[in-house]
């Protein structure tokens, strides 16, 4: 049983040198009916209360309080005191500093006010409520319920919690170096107003919701995790910053908000979503959805990192990073609602893969890094249309202007696509079903370059439109709709 593992420590934390020394401890022992038992004031009692409902009092320090068989209460204002409920489900109230609680057998409940305290449940399904700082608290190996509060203003330092098996909850507010340790089970956390936790999930589906956090990390371990963090509590105004997520083995959900963060995917089939600013998201191994957000809010200056996979990277926001990794990519960009051009850099990586261009990016600039031999494609939106688009060279660059949306040239520069085979994309699709291959499209270039051109007063041809310059190339025998 686990708490027997810490009984030497926890008996010695409470005043006792060793297990040998509760011999030196002045017995009380009660009846098998209901009973009252009280330290005395000057401490040292060792109280038995034997079978029954038994109600054990220390308001000095130094006792040692088993409540044998039987539903007992525990009332404890002393300090370093050792209580151990035994069989039943017992019930504590502890007002005090670096004393020692031991649930036993049962579904025992602690309240317990004070710093510097050890708490074990026990077998059992157990309640247990801490209002202070640098206290220790084991869950046991039912389904336990563990919160932490404020004891005082400002932040509790230094708690530290280790779930056993079993589905655990955990409910942690105004926190600052919480240690939590999951065990096996499906365990919840829910954590407000909180600094610098370490949650390290064990095996099993695990669950964490955050309000208002900072500097954070957070492991889900193995099993499919899941990591949602709120605006703000319903009451509050904020945001959630510097925290690192990681989902480990499994497919995991993210969905962030705040700035800063870094989060890892892991092994698995990911799911990353967030409205963040200033952040990294990674889904390493496995075919990923990370979504910086579009329509409801988007996120800024994001990294989007599919890692190995056939991932899915979608980005709305301005300033982002998407990169597709190794695999058949997906890339997506699009900037509904937004006020200002996106700006946003799109690298497929290895693999053919797709970038999928919506209206009112304003401009954003693709760059494949992929192999020679792959077929990468670009599907535009149906706004976007073949008659409306000209294509130019800058350097080894391809300039590709869609038109306008709201009154705003909509540009993709594709980089070094005339540098080597693997920097092109060799597809492009329009919304009007119009394809063209990278051939047609280098012809469309060296056409516009190879057209007259007029200057003021000059007599001659005006530039070609795009139109005009489609024809010369339809003409020749290039383009295609399929």
């Amino acid at each position: 049983m686990q708490e027997w593992s810490i009984v030497p420590n926890l008996v010695w934390k409470a005043g006792v040198q060793r297990m040998s020394d509760l011999e030196r401890l002045r017995p009380v022992i009660g009846t098998n009916g209901d009973d009252v038992l009280t330290a005395a004031a000057e401490g040292g009692d060792l109280l038995f209360g034997l079978d029954g409902r038994d109600t054990l009092i220390a308001g000095s320090s130094g006792n040692y309080l088993d409540g044998g068989l039987g539903d007992d209460l525990f009332q404890v204002t002393g300090s370093s005191n050792a209580s151990y409920g035994g069989d039943g489900s017992d019930r504590f109230e502890v007002s005090a500093n670096q004393d020692v609680i031991l649930g036993g057998g049962g579904d025992d409940t602690v309240e317990a006010y004070g710093n510097g305290n050890v708490i074990a449940g026990g077998q059992g399904s157990d309640l247990i409520m801490l209002y202070g700082q640098s206290s220790l608290i084991a869950g046991g190996s039912s389904r336990d319920v563990i919160a932490l509060y404020q004891l005082d203003s400002g932040l509790q330092n230094d708690n530290r919690i280790t779930l056993g098996d079993g589905n655990d909850s955990v409910n942690a507010y105004y926190q600052d170096g919480l240690i939590v340790e999951g065990g096996e089970g499906d365990d919840q956390g829910d954590l407000l107003y909180s600094s610098g936790t370490l949650w390290q999930g064990g095996i099993g589906n695990d669950a964490i919701q955050l309000y208002l956090t900072s500097g954070g990390s957070y492991h889900g371990g193995e099993g499919a995790d899941s990591f949602i963090d709120r605006a703000n509590d319903g009451y509050s105004e904020g945001i959630s910053e510097g925290n690192r997520y990681d989902g480990e083995a499994g497919n995991d959900f993210f969905d962030l908000l705040g700035s800063g963060h870094t989060a890892y995917g892991g092994l698995g089939d990911d799911r990353m979503y967030g409205v963040v600013s200033s952040s990294r998201f990674y889904g390493e191994d496995g075919n990923d959805w990370l979504d910086a957000g579009i329509i409801g809010g988007a996120s800024t200056e994001l990294l989007l990192d599919g890692g190995t996979g056939n991932d899915v990277l979608v980005s709305g926001g301005v300033g982002n990073t998407l990169l597709g990794g190794a695999g058949i990519d997906t890339l997506y960009l699009s900037g509904f609602h937004q006020e200002q051009s996106l700006d946003n850099l799109l690298i497929g990586g290895a693999g053919s893969d797709i970038y999928v261009i919506g209206p009112d990016f304003d401009r954003s600039t693709i760059r494949e890094e992929g192999l020679a031999g792959e077929t990468d494609t670009v599907t535009l939106f149906s706004e976007f249309l073949a008659s409306g688009t000209a294509v130019t060279r800058s350097g080894d660059d391809l300039i590709m202007s869609l038109g306008e949306w709201n009154a705003v040239e909509q540009v993709l520069t594709f980089e070094r696509f005339f540098e080597s085979a693997a920097h092109r994309v060799e597809r492009f699709e329009f919304g009007d079903g119009t394809v063209w291959t990278d051939t047609e499209v280098e012809q469309l270039v060296q056409a516009a370059a190879a057209a007259p051109v007029v200057t003021a007063g000059t007599a001659g041809t005006a530039d070609p439109s795009p139109d005009q310059l489609q024809e010369l190339v339809l003409a020749a025998g290039l383009g295609s709709n399929g």
